[in-house]
């Protein structure tokens, strides 16, 4: 039989799983569609028409002049987009008079229609086109020729027009043509007085512009088909119709109808991502964007954050405004249409927290609506120059940004540290020649330069620290000193003209193998430290293919005279066309912090050949440096923060200290004396036992671990008492018990003395019941009723009686329960109809699921001591479930739930007796299970099941079951107080041992499907 849990109707939660597959969709679209056969226009066009034809769209106009005669129809532009997308002409007409047979054969008597594109800025409205327009359209054409020898191609469509009051006229139609592929002839010619319908359709496809004619009618019979395909520079746009016939035609055609329609074809293939999201970075405050591009249209888009849905981020597009370090993180999206789903990589966010320290200038061009953080080369606007602000380059040779600042001198150890962000722009993939270079320095203007307002020297000359980075793989990357020429403009709002740099490496060119990505934001992070008579050079670029940080360091003994700086300069040479921006720029000035011994070395006394490591924990600013000392004499090479002596010699013996350097001073720890001796060393404890909760019945081992002279002796004790016979380094206790709880120690002896470890403590967390329940199915009129002991005294047990509540489970709980609580006199002491909604929190603590606030469940927490009955009746029919939880469980002071039973009438299929238990703390817990049945009798119960079974269960694994109990058990039940049962009867009992930590669920049934009234018991067996 399948189990079944108190919350599940045969104990089985299903689930289904709907899955849509969606056909492909294709969209029609009527553009055009003029009707002339219901009398309402001319239909009939000749040389000396006149008359005009209404307007289908934005006009449908008719020619006039003699050289020919047609019809010039303008619609909403229409896109071939995708692989399928289809544009449909369709024109049924009648050619009269000597059109056909007869006529001198001309390659001028044709008649020409085709779908163009007007690739003019020239407006066209109703009533005023430009007086001349030649050559804006270009498109498809079918050319038939009254030979039947027929074409089609593109070309250029010239159209004249005239300009005034009314709706404009056609004066001429003609153009240049050029036939894709090679002619076709039909077979038979045009004949007058006969209708003809001509289709051009033209398709999108993977190779160009897919173009089929069909023509019917006439010799043409059901129709006669030519296609070809323009793969040179296709057109895809379309927004004009020409139906034409040439000069040499001298009678008319009659127009019965005309339809232009799209087909928009989103059969498209599964997505496909083409650009994945980037690495990113930015300061705190920052705004960054992640995109991707994909196909496969129409698509829709889900971003993810660390694989978690972000609300809201549905676009292409998913911008992190006003970042925290909290949103770095790894975003993702994934991009859905009909026909699949496909996941980006991930692209790392890194938002890097500003420098501690004091801001010099701080620039925030992402909130700041009053200035513009973009630049390009042909940039002219200005930013205002005052003291702290920027200045951008307006000149053709490249683009940057000047900051300059209330000039810093750098004291030993302090650092001017400049952080900003940026991005680059440009279509996906752009890449930049390889002379493009960014640079950016911290420079000390010269002497002679006066930097006031807006009042700049025309020519300045600045040395200082530069960084410069080619923007291509391979090329190089220099940390050094430079000098930088500034040309400015001697105006109210001046403009940087050129920023060049002659700068001299310090050290070995770099070589990253990286590029500057277009719409991938950077952080760049340039700092200078004062460091005696020179400094020390840090640049760090984050974002991108740089990852959360590449770094690059130099040191310049001779940079004691550019220790005072003034000036930010950020600048790319000029073969970087696109543009760039920047999100914000931070200049920082922080004193080092001098070092400081937080743990110093320990004095050690060790034994001759002996090993030992001395060790010292400092604080301050990096970089720190360590020189250790013996005796106040320096160790060479000794200068890590640990020093390792081995093969020790009394010689060795001695006072060591170390002494801790940085940039801004030095530090000198507190001597740890070395004795070395040839005599015994005493014991030391290195490691003592460590304290443990166990479980009843687990096993447990308490070690120690000794240094000092071998060989050592142990002697255990608990709560200050020897332990015969533990003497070892480890104490072994296989079966724990409750009597094993308690404190904890071992003295170590050797030859040099005795010493003892610390204490351990020794918990021992047994298993008990921490919750009972039974569910039935109830009557209205029935009473079920529940049983509880708690036993070693008083404690608080929460009781619930869930009917309203059982619905959210798929159960058709009883309407509205009611409980009342008796104690072991009958004695009534509690109920509760409608449960208080101050419970919910202890629904919570206990791990009850919640019922709803308002509901007609019911729910108490009396404090009970000893057997207590609960009597659970309804309102209605429907499932009932009772539950007791121990409300102070795991407290191991004595106190526990001991024992739930409950009777009910037991009935088949899903209205047999259920009861479920929770065993909770660590080990094992011995249950005593009892279904009774004929043993009612005894106690005048009426209708009793004759032959009860039962089955328990963890999960839907079976654990064991009975049918008729075992007498061995007897002595068992008078030990817990359970009654006698008759000997040979058919109740059913067992004495389970049941894993800590689980639930587990009791079937009561009858064998062969009986019913009748029985009563199921859980005992705790070792109370």
């Amino acid at each position: 039989m399948t189990p079944a849990s108190p919350l599940s109707s045969g104990g089985v939660f299903r689930r289904f799983l709907l899955a849509c597959l969606l056909p492909a969709v294709a969209s029609a679209a009527s553009l055009v569609n003029q009707n002339f056969n219901d009398g309402s226009r001319a239909n009939v066009y000749s040389s000396g028409t006149a008359s005009t034809v209404g307007v289908i769209n934005n006009a449908l106009v008719q020619a006039t002049q003699t050289s020919g005669r047609g019809i010039l129809g303008t619609f909403t532009p229409t896109t071939l987009v995708n692989t399928g997308d289809t544009l449909t002409f369709t024109q049924q007409f009648t050619l009269n008079g000597a059109f056909g047979s007869g006529v001198t054969t001309s390659s001028s008597n044709e008649i020409r229609i085709g779908l163009f594109n007007h690739h003019t800025a020239a407006a066209i409205t109703d009533d005023n086109w430009n007086s001349v327009d030649a050559s804006a359209y270009r498109g498809y054409a079918f050319i038939g020729t009254v030979t039947g020898t027929d074409a089609g191609g593109k070309g250029q469509w010239s159209v004249r027009s005239r300009t005034g009051a009314g709706e404009p006229k056609l004066i001429g139609t003609t153009g240049p043509f050029t036939s894709i592929g090679s002619s076709f002839t039909a077979t038979g010619s045009w004949v007058s007085g006969t209708a003809y319908t001509v289709s051009i359709t033209l398709t999108k496809s993977a190779g160009g512009i897919d173009i089929t004619v069909t023509v019917a009618g006439g010799a043409f019979g059901a129709g006669a088909t030519f296609t070809r395909t323009d793969s040179s520079a296709p057109e895809t746009t379309f927004d004009t119709l020409v139906v034409y016939t040439s000069s040499n035609v001298s009678d008319s055609f009659t127009v019965d109808d005309l339809k232009v329609d799209s087909t928009a074809n989103t059969a498209l293939s599964a997505p496909a991502i083409a650009t994945q999201p980037t690495n990113q970075a930015v300061n705190v405050g920052g705004s960054v964007t992640f995109a991707v591009a994909a196909s496969g249209e129409p698509l829709t888009y889900q971003w993810h954050r660390n694989g978690a849905d972000l609300a809201g981020a549905t676009n292409a597009t998913y911008v992190v405004a006003n970042a925290q370090t909290t949103d770095a993180a790894a975003y993702s999206v994934t991009v859905t249409n009909s026909l699949g789903t496909v996941d980006s990589t991930a692209g790392s966010l890194i938002v890097l927290p500003l420098p501690a320290g004091t801001s010099v200038t701080s620039e925030d061009f992402t909130t700041n609506t009053g200035r513009s953080g973009w630049y390009t080369s042909s940039s002219t606007s200005t930013i205002s120059v005052t003291n702290g602000t920027l200045l951008q380059t307006t000149g053709t040779s490249g683009r940057g940004l000047l900051s300059y600042f209330p000039a810093q001198a750098l004291g030993l150890g302090e650092t001017l540290t400049t952080t900003f962000g940026f991005e680059l722009h440009g279509s996906p993939g752009a890449n930049f020649t390889t002379s493009a270079q960014w640079r950016f320095g911290l420079f000390s203007s010269d002497a002679a330069t006066k930097v006031d307002g807006d009042n700049f020297a025309s020519t300045s000359y600045h040395t200082g620290a530069v960084y410069d980075f080619s923007t291509q793989p391979g090329y190089a990357a220099f940390l050094g000193q430079t000098s930088w020429t500034i040309e400015t403009r001697n105006v109210a709002s001046p403009q940087i003209l050129s920023l060049n740099a002659a700068y001299t490496p310090v050290g070995d060119v770099e070589t990253p193998a990286f590029t500057f990505d277009v719409n991938t934001n950077y952080v760049v992070t340039l700092s200078v430290q004062r460091t005696g008579a020179g400094a020390d050079i840090t640049l760090t670029v984050a974002g991108g293919a740089f990852g959360a940080g590449t770094t690059f360091t130099r040191s310049d003994a001779s940079a004691g005279a550019v220790a005072n700086f003034d000036f930010l300069a950020v600048h790319c040479l000029s073969n970087f066309s696109d543009s760039f921006s920047i999100d914000d720029v931070q200049i920082l000035r922080s004193t080092l912090a001098a070092p400081v011994v937080t743990t110093a070395p320990t004095s050690q006394t060790v034994g001759v050949g002996a090993n030992v490591t001395l060790s010292v924990v400092a604080n301050g600013g990096a970089p720190l440096t360590y020189q250790w000392q013996k005796d106040s004499v320096a160790l060479a090479g000794a200068t890590n923060a640990t020093l390792a002596l081995t093969n020790l010699q009394t010689t060795d013996s001695g006072d060591y200290t170390v002494t801790v350097t940085n940039a801004a001073g030095s530090t000198t720890s507190a001597a740890a004396t070395l004795t070395v001796t040839t005599g015994p060393i005493a014991p030391t404890v290195d490691t003592p036992p460590a304290s443990q909760t166990v479980g009843v019945g687990q096993s447990v081992t308490l070690n120690v671990t000794a240094s000092g002279t071998a060989p050592f002796a142990y002697q255990w004790y608990k709560d200050g008492t020897l332990i015969d016979g533990a003497t070892q380094a480890a104490l072994v206790i296989p079966a724990v018990s409750a009597a094993d709880a308690g404190v904890y120690t071992v003295a170590v002896t050797n030859a040099g003395g005795t010493v003892t470890s610390t204490a351990a403590t020794l918990a021992v967390a047994s298993a008990y019941l921490s919750n009972v329940s039974v569910r039935a199915a109830m009557t209205e009129g029935q009473t079920l009723i529940v049983g509880f002991v708690v036993s070693g005294g008083a404690k608080p047990v929460l009781i619930r009686a869930a009917g309203p509540a059982l619905n959210a489970f798929g159960l058709t709980g009883v309407a509205d329960p009611r409980a009342i609580l008796f104690n072991s006199q009958g004695t009534q002491v509690g109920e509760n109809d409608n449960w208080d909604a101050s419970l919910a929190s202890t629904f919570s603590d206990l791990g009850a699921f919640p019922f709803t606030t308002d509901s007609k469940d019911a729910a108490l927490l009396p404090t009970i001591d000893g057997p207590h009955t609960a009597q659970v009746s309804g309102t209605g029919n429907g499932i009932i479930l009772v539950e007791a939880y121990d409300d102070a469980a795991g407290s191991h002071d004595g106190r526990k739930l001991a024992n739930l039973s409950a009777r009910y009438h037991v009935g088949t299929s899903n209205d047999i007796l259920i009861a479920g238990f929770v065993v909770g703390g660590t080990g094992t817990k011995q249950v005593l299970i009892r279904a009774v049945g004929p043993k009612l009798a005894d106690f005048s119960v009426p209708g009793v099941l004759a032959d009860p079974q039962l089955t328990v269960y963890d999960g839907e694994t079976v654990v064991a079951s009975n049918d008729n109990w075992d007498s061995s058990l007897a002595s068992t039940f008078a030990a817990l107080g359970a009654f006698a049962l008759n000997s040979n009867s058919k109740d059913a009992a067992l004495l389970v041992t049941l894993d800590a930590g689980k639930s587990y669920t009791v079937q009561v049934s009858g064998v062969g499907a009986t019913t009748g009234e029985a009563l199921v018991e859980i005992y705790d067996a070792t109370p």
